[in-house]
């Protein structure tokens, strides 16, 4: 997904988290630049590897860098560019930014809530507890809550029907629920996964937040800042909503026809269990140890 690009790095005794916003190119995905090779925190050279680091995503295009470590106890920050190319406002660590698939981690532990209380139970067939599933996505094969969870199911995932379907701004900034989501992914050819290999799919998640939504009678919103924003005290976190973004995101970009356009709130993370929280360094510093 172009926009903002998310890197937790784990260090001995320490934890990091890096995040950048990108100007994608005119593809609209882009590989991600590769994080900062591992430096041992006690010899106190994580700092400068990670101020080049900064600075070098600054030099190939990225509006802002955000960098929280906290080693043995102590907390180290930095934040280097703007908020966005139009204010020119200076970014600060408080900013948020969008998360991408930490989201998934959240969802997840919504969904393991919901097996802790006896709700459902991870060998739970997918349409005992939606039963649209199983109409819509005519899986070839029967399809475990638990294989969603660990993108064992096959599931296709919808990012390739809303890309192809319509042009790329367009696919971008309109709103999808997740039902229409999922639709998309009905789209597409579902092939038997009879060794239940690893398949990453965004499409999976979207039927469990759907799940966690039928079980609670709740938004997956609410029901994230219940099990995992009020749980863990994290206040610069939440799933995105509709309207314009707040003055203290970190707004994203990519360039199609030659002009720059700002992706930041896109319409197709509204509410999207798949990649649609937006939070903070220090809110996933906080939040990462415990998923």
């Amino acid at each position: 997904m172009p926009g903002t690009r998310i890197q937790v790095t784990s260090f001995p005794s320490a934890a990091i988290v890096v995040a950048f916003v990108l100007s994608a190119l005119l593809s609209g995905c882009t590989q991600e630049p590769r994080p900062p090779a591992p430096a041992t925190p006690s010899e106190g050279s994580f700092v400068a590897v990670l101020e080049r680091f900064s600075k070098r995503m600054l030099d190939i295009g990225a509006p802002a860098v955000l960098i929280q470590a906290r080693v043995n106890g102590e907390v180290w920050s930095l934040a280097s560019g703007v908020r966005s190319l139009e204010s020119q406002a200076k970014a600060q660590i408080t900013d948020q930014f969008e998360i991408g698939s930490v989201t998934k981690s959240m969802v997840a532990v919504s969904v393991l809530k919901l097996v802790e209380e006896g709700t459902l139970k991870l060998d739970d067939p997918v349409g005992r507890h939606l039963a649209e599933f199983e109409t819509l996505m005519h899986p070839p094969q029967p399809v475990t809550i638990g294989q969603l969870l660990r993108h064992e199911s096959g599931i296709p995932t919808y990012d390739q029907a809303l890309f192809a379907g319509k042009p790329l701004r367009e696919a971008l900034t309109t709103p999808l629920s997740l039902e229409e989501h999922l639709a998309l992914a009905a789209r597409l050819p579902w092939k038997p996964n009879p060794a239940q290999g690893f398949e990453y799919s965004n499409s999976g998640y979207i039927a469990l937040g759907l799940i966690v939504e039928h079980l609670r009678g709740r938004s997956l919103g609410h029901v994230l800042h219940t099990d995992i924003m009020e749980a863990l005290g994290l206040t610069g976190t939440r799933l995105i909503t509709p309207g314009p973004a707040p003055e203290s995101m970190i707004h994203g970009y990519i360039t199609i026809d030659d002009d720059k356009v700002d992706v930041t709130n896109p319409g197709e993370l509204i509410g999207n269990a798949a990649g649609g929280v937006v939070s903070t360094v220090g809110d996933l510093n906080t939040s990462t140890p415990h998923f």
